[in-house]
């Protein structure tokens, strides 16, 4: 096959990947889960489990199913202040293309995350927030998949895993129907 031929059929299977893999194609995620929280002095402690369920997109791909599961300490040592320490565990199953599973996706993570929450500013009730926090991930088992290269050589193929993450975020909170 010729150069300008091969990289046209290169070409049309990376546009046909790229279609097929965009989450919003048509279709929504659907999330549901459970939020236990229990105060003892100025400690809450909360426990939660999520179910991710995503359904095939409009170009027959399936994007992975996802169980979770929480563990949270957070400090509040007056009104305005929290600080906390949160796990997660999380497993996802394997992606779909057109029914076929592909082999190095999904796998089980765990990540570790120091939070805190600031309120700087109430207004007319409404609250504005300063939020942060900074995580890295402390377990990793994710799906592999092995290849056979062009020159008969076998390799694993896996997804890239998670690193280390921060976020810093001003939020606001208003409640509505209060008269």
């Amino acid at each position: 096959m010729n150069k300008s031929l091969q990289r046209r059929v290169l070409k049309l299977i990376n546009d046909e990947l790229i279609k097929t893999q965009k989450q919003g194609a048509g279709t929504f995620i659907y999330l549901g889960g459970l939020l236990y929280s229990h105060k003892w002095e100025s400690f809450w402690f909360h426990v939660q489990a999520l179910y991710r369920f995503s359904p095939k997109n409009s170009n027959n791909y399936k994007f992975f199913d996802e169980y979770q599961g929480g563990l949270a300490v957070h400090y509040t040592p007056d009104y305005d202040w929290m600080l906390g320490l949160e796990m997660d565990l999380s497993k996802a199953m394997e992606n779909e293309d057109r029914g076929i599973k592909i082999g190095n996706t999904g796998g089980t993570r765990s990540n570790l995350a120091f939070v805190f929450d600031w309120r700087f500013l109430n207004a007319f009730g409404d609250t504005f927030n300063l939020r942060g926090s900074v995580g890295l991930p402390v377990y990793e088992d994710l799906n592999s998949q092995d290849f056979q290269n062009a020159a008969g050589k076998t390799y694993t193929q896996t997804q890239l895993g998670e690193s280390i993450f921060a976020n810093i975020v001003i939020n606001f909170n208003t409640r509505f129907g209060q008269c």
